[in-house]
């Protein structure tokens, strides 16, 4: 299972800690990211809204979930070009 970002081309982070209530998801730096984007999750070749930003520092995103999915420790995320309005649907 991958996280897609719907944002910036290339960014490539990790999620470090779940709480209860968040998602940390760790990058080398969150230039380009800003808080309410929307990260998602690829489910059977489509991309599903899953993680929305909160909070941002230099080097990582606390998220809500929007779904109820179980995210685990160094599941890798992957930025999107905030410029698609559609998602994409990438091959396996």
């Amino acid at each position: 299972m991958f996280l897609y970002l719907h944002k910036q081309a290339g960014k490539e982070g990790k999620i470090g800690y779940i709480s209860s209530q968040l998602v940390y998801v760790s990058f080398n730096n969150t230039d380009g990211l800003s808080e309410l984007d929307t990260f998602f999750i690829k489910s059977k070749n489509k991309n599903i809204p899953a993680l929305r930003t909160k909070y941002l520092s230099s080097s990582s995103a606390a998220c809500e979930r929007i779904i109820n999915e179980e995210f685990k420790s160094d599941m890798i995320v992957y930025a999107l070009d905030k410029t698609e309005n559609q998602v994409v649907i990438t091959p396996v």
